[in-house]
């Protein structure tokens, strides 16, 4: 049975939505320059041969934020 201010669920077993905080946006300039074309091909091709750049880059695209995220560790695919 359906509730008359709430949606049909599509799915069996689907989860109600929760609302989340209200957190507002903060919009920031990204200071890190576009590469097109061949020099995307030759910087991505040295990037990836030279290692101590690899670090560096990392970071600047705050990917080793990842790592900090709790919990993430508890996730993992079997390959079973």
């Amino acid at each position: 049975m359906v509730e008359t201010n709430q949606e049909p669920r599509k799915w069996v077993g689907y989860p109600s939505p929760k609302e989340g905080p209200n957190v507002p946006f903060i919009r920031t300039d990204d200071k890190n320059p576009a590469f097109r074309g061949w020099l995307l091909v030759v910087v991505g091709w040295l990037v990836s041969k030279i290692g101590f750049i690899q670090g560096p880059l990392w970071n600047n695209a705050k990917m080793n934020a990842l790592r900090d995220i709790k919990g993430l560790d508890e996730y993992f695919e079997s390959l079973r």
